[in-house]
């Protein structure tokens, strides 16, 4: 049996007890049968276990939609030119409480 990596999640918590979802990706191949959200959801849970109030991150146009159907919501009007990604990035968050 071969192990293999289908996705990766990295946060980072605030002195406000906020997480930054910093990154979020899953392996190209496995994408499209609803390993991201199994990920994001078992994320969230984890998080709303630890009474984590608020999610932020910075979506991409490409992921934008995955973002809206997990309940975010853009939280400024601000785009950011990521020039090191060639990619735009919107300010989104949620809250868990």
């Amino acid at each position: 049996l071969e192990a293999s990596i289908i996705g990766r999640a990295d946060i980072f918590i605030d002195h406000f007890q906020c997480i930054h979802l910093q990154f979020f990706n899953i392996n190209e191949k496995y994408r499209g049968f609803g390993h991201g959200r199994q990920l994001y959801l078992l994320l969230e849970k984890s998080l709303k276990d630890a009474l984590i109030k608020v999610i932020y991150i910075q979506s991409t146009y490409q992921s934008l939609q995955f973002w809206i159907k997990m309940g975010y919501k853009q939280s400024s009007f601000a785009f950011f030119d990521n020039s090191i990604f060639d990619d735009t990035l919107i300010d989104m968050q949620k809250l868990l409480i």
